[in-house]
Formats: structure tokens, sequence, C-alpha cells
């Protein structure tokens, strides 16, 4: 399922909710999640009443917290209708990000981290996102933050072990135009269902591109062209030559021969030989042999044996082990926490069934004991 995770309604100066569930047909999603800034009644009734027919519409709520924007998801409707209990975190002002975490792990929800690296949010945890645990998901893009923030987010979050997310965000001229998406490896059918979904960590980012548009997170550094187009590769840093032409490769740091030619390799520091001729190798610190000859390979500083013989490699100094213990071999398969996908997405492949567990050994019966005589 390709859902936006973090859409606005007009609560939070984006489109209509009618206008934001048309749009999101439009772009080829299937669901949509309202996180509304400390707003959530109108599109929780709209949910209960079955206003939004086979279309999925789920909600939720973003809080500010003194650790970021936290959307707040729960496993069922109530909370967000008309008594919206969640407001219970907000009545004293404004809440720590572990306080919604202990709120959502009460209720059986999850918390999602939005907009960690937002250079207009005072408030962005940025690098301090890395000492939350508990997060379910951390947004790396969205319409609302400027792309710098989306491709500082997208790398940090590769570092921070949690998986990512992407959400329209969207406000102002932006509202209809869905950009980020998350897709689930799933399709839930109510609120409890996507909150299992997300607990699970089976999602993952996706940014929606307008045929024939190159993916902006595969950009550079040096930002779009004034003009549009390709900037095409990057030049050195020495600048055009003054005649024009192809620089070539780089020339090393020792400068021209002073009678021209070419230089050549590199000779080592030991100056020329007084003699003349080729150095040859480098000799090691042990100096010659006082009787003459090679003096071979270097042998360890634990002396000779006491009754002669090669001592063979050196043994490490943890001692012998008591006794032999099975060695257990761990494979880790690192998986990049964001797929670039144009809409529609492909259906996501069914997760390997879990492998069976290796039944215990059956007990050897004890030995019957010897009657006496």
């Amino acid at each position: 399922m390709l859902i936006d995770l973090h859409t606005y309604s007009r609560a939070s100066g984006g489109a209509s909710v009618d206008n934001v569930v048309s749009a999101a047909r439009a772009a080829g999603l299937d669901a949509v999640l309202f996180a509304d800034r400390e707003a959530s009644a109108e599109v929780a009734r709209g949910i209960a009443r079955g206003t939004f027919g086979d279309f999925r519409v789920f909600v939720g709520v973003e809080l500010s917290t003194r650790g970021g924007d936290a959307i707040l998801v729960l496993p069922q409707i109530d909370p967000y209708l008309t008594r919206e209990e969640w407001r219970e975190l907000i009545a004293f002002g404004r809440p720590t990000l572990e306080d919604v975490v202990a709120y959502a792990e009460r209720e059986g929800g999850v918390v999602l981290l939005a907009h960690p690296y937002d250079r207009d949010r005072k408030l962005s945890p940025r690098d301090r996102m890395f000492v939350h645990q508990r997060l379910s998901g951390i947004e790396v893009g969205s319409n609302g933050s400027h792309p710098s923030s989306n491709a500082v987010a997208l790398e940090a979050v590769g570092y921070s072990g949690v998986p990512a997310f992407g959400g329209s965000a969207a406000t102002g001229v932006q509202a209809n135009e869905p950009r980020w998406a998350t897709l689930l490896s799933g399709t839930p059918s109510n609120h409890a269902e996507l909150v299992e979904l997300l607990k699970a960590g089976n999602f993952w980012a996706v940014e929606i591109y307008p045929p024939g548009v190159a993916p902006r997170i595969a950009r550079d550094d040096r930002g779009p062209r004034p003009d549009g187009g390709d900037r095409g590769p990057r030049r050195d840093d020495r600048g055009p030559r003054p005649e024009g032409g192809d620089r070539g490769p780089r020339r090393d740091d020792r400068g021209p021969r002073p009678e021209g030619g070419d230089r050549g390799p590199r000779r080592d520091d030991r100056g020329p030989r007084p003699e003349g001729g080729d150095r040859g190798p480098r000799r090691d610190d042990r100096g010659p042999r006082p009787e003459g000859g090679d003096r071979g390979p270097r042998r360890d500083d634990r002396g000779p044996r006491p009754e002669g013989g090669d001592r063979g490699p050196r043994r490490d100094d943890r001692g012998p082990r008591p006794e032999q213990q099975p060695v257990v071999a761990v494979a880790v398969e690192v998986v990049a926490p964001v797929a670039v996908a144009a809409v529609p997405a492909p259906a996501a492949p069914a997760a390997a069934p879990a492998k069976a567990a290796t039944p215990a050994k059956a007990a050897t019966p004890a030995k019957a004991a010897t009657p006496a005589k």
C-alpha cells in the first residue's frame, strides 16, 4: 500500500479534506493519514460516518514537543473524536517527546518523528533524535521541508536504525501536490492494523516524481542550474586552462623537471647511492649480520624454544579454552531505509516465512543401576 503518512487539512493550513483525498487519488496513492497540528475531530468524524467511501483514510495528530514534532497514531479513533483525549498531553504546556511516547505505549499506539532536520523549525531535534530509542519511524521527506533538510534527514536516518517514512505535510500552494509517501508491506483496513504494521517497521519512504523529472535525492550538492537542464559531471577545482583545451590528468607536486621530459616514478627518501647504481629494496633496521650473508626473516621476541625446534605461530594470551564451545555465525543484511519509486508502486513482496525452530534433542535415559550381589 502507498500511503501519505503526514497529511494536513485546513486545520493546519492545508487544503480541505475532500481536496486532499482527491489529490491523493490522482497521484496514485491508496490511503492517507491526516496528522493535523493539535486537531483531529473533523477527520475522525468523517471516518466514523464512512464519508470517504472505499478510499482508506486514517487519522492521527501532530504534537509540538520539546524534542520536536511528533505524530501520534493510536489503534482506535475514539481518542480523536469530540473529546480528543490526547489533549491531556498539552494541558500544561508543551510536553516532552518521552511523555508522548509513554502515552502512546499505554494506549497501544506508535510515535513518528516529523521534520527532524527542518531548519525553519526552532524545535527540530536534528542530531538529538539519536537519543530517542522508542520511535517507530522518522520522516525523511515532506513537501513542507526544504530539499536540503530532507537530504540531511535521509542520510541521518541510515545511521539511526529507525525506519523512514515520507508524507506531504503540505500547506499553501503545495497542499494539492503530494510528493512524498510511504510504502507499507501490508494493506491495513483499520487503525489497529495500521499500528501493527508501523510497529513491525516494514515500510519505506517514497518520493513521487512527475514523468521526466530527475530524483532530487540523486542530485549532487551544487543545487539546480539557474536555467534548468542537466549540470553534467563535476569539473575539477583547477579551473579552466587559460589557453583552452583539456587539462588532462593532474601532475604530481614535484614540479617540472629542469631539463624537461618525464619525471618518471618517485624515488624513495634514501637519496642516491654514493657509488651510483640502483639502491634495490630497503633493508630492515636490524643492521648487517656480523658474519655476513642474508639475515632471513625476522624472528619473534619469544626467544628460542628450550628443547629446540620451531615455536610455531604465536598463541593469544587468553589461555586454552576450558571446553570447546559451538560457534554461531550471524549474517546481517543491510537494507537501505529509503526506496525511490514512481507511482503506482509495485506490489510489495510477501514476507518470508519464519524459520522453524530446531526441536530440542531428547535427553539420554539414565543407565540402570547394577543390582548388589
